[in-house]
């Protein structure tokens, strides 16, 4: 009994984990994606 709940902890703490992983790659992605339109922007800008 005892290591079964020890194996649901696991899958449970992997679980979590990952969705923190995934989270943190979307916030990521999307700061990336920010922060390309802002210089898109300054160079459509520079070029007018």
């Amino acid at each position: 009994m005892d290591v079964l709940l020890n194996l649901i902890g696991v899958v449970i703490f992997f679980a979590i984990l990952t969705v923190g992983v995934v989270i943190a790659a979307i916030i990521a992605a999307n700061k990336t994606n920010k922060i390309t339109e802002d210089s898109d922007d300054e160079n459509k800008s520079s070029w007018k």
